[in-house]
């Protein structure tokens, strides 16, 4: 990941909406699960194999995760919203 995709992150509380598509990401991005007023992330097209830690995403209404190599999904049954 570089440091142009860390800086996104820096002081975005207030963030709703996330798109990152097509970066070849691994994994999600860690500074994603402090976005608790998330309600759109588009990560498809990437490389990521394990879905976890979004449990904490409580406003999330719209998840694309499509196009990735999942191999392991966990915690999106708490999200509620989620369409």
């Amino acid at each position: 990941m570089s440091i142009k995709i860390l800086n996104l992150f820096y002081h975005t509380e207030k963030t709703t909406i996330i798109e990152i598509v097509n970066y070849n990401l691994t994994d999600i991005p860690i500074q994603i699960f402090k976005l608790i007023n998330l309600q759109k992330l588009c990560l498809d097209n990437n490389l990521i194999t394990e879905i976890v830690g979004l449990d904490h995403l409580t406003q999330l209404r719209w998840l694309d995760l499509s196009f990735n190599k999942i191999e392991v999904i966990k915690g999106l049954d708490k999200l509620k919203l989620l369409i």
